[in-house]
């Protein structure tokens, strides 16, 4: 990947006040009702005191550890694990993690039902469901306003 630039004169996401918290708008002005994308934008981690953001409305493909799929993972018979993955700023990163406990849960994440993403968790309902972490941040995100 490469380093891509946005002008703040193209069409973006802002952020406004509301209530005690802010709320992400599309780039019609409207609040932003698009799970996956709250949960990004919650995920780039602006200061709750900025107050002129914008947010580019193109994604450029790194948004984070929630962002790691199955296709940039691979457990190796030897145990270890090899990540390999575009991080920000466009850089390509792998590195490689000597951690059985670490590469029996990767597996085990890898082999799960459904999704793209590979970080997620199980809840304990029956039947057991996987849910991705963008998931699980949403519903903190619910319970924190």
């Amino acid at each position: 990947m490469r380093l891509r630039r946005s002008s703040p004169s193209d069409r973006g996401h802002p952020r406004r006040p509301e209530g005690d918290g802010r709320v992400f708008l599309d780039v019609d002005g409207m609040p932003l009702t698009d799970l996956d994308e709250i949960a990004r934008r919650h995920g780039l981690a602006v200061p709750p005191a900025g107050r002129d953001v914008w947010i580019c409305a193109r994604r450029y493909g790194s948004d984070g550890l929630a962002t790691l799929r199955r296709e940039h993972v691979r457990v190796h018979r030897d145990g270890n694990v090899l990540l390999r993955y575009p991080a920000r700023s466009g850089q390509q990163r792998q590195t490689v993690v000597h951690d059985q406990e670490v590469a029996q849960l990767v597996s085990t994440l890898e082999r799960r039902r459904g999704g793209t993403d590979l970080l997620a968790w199980r809840d304990e309902s029956r039947p057991r469901r996987w849910h991705d972490v963008t998931s699980a941040e949403r519903a903190v995100l619910e319970l924190l306003g």
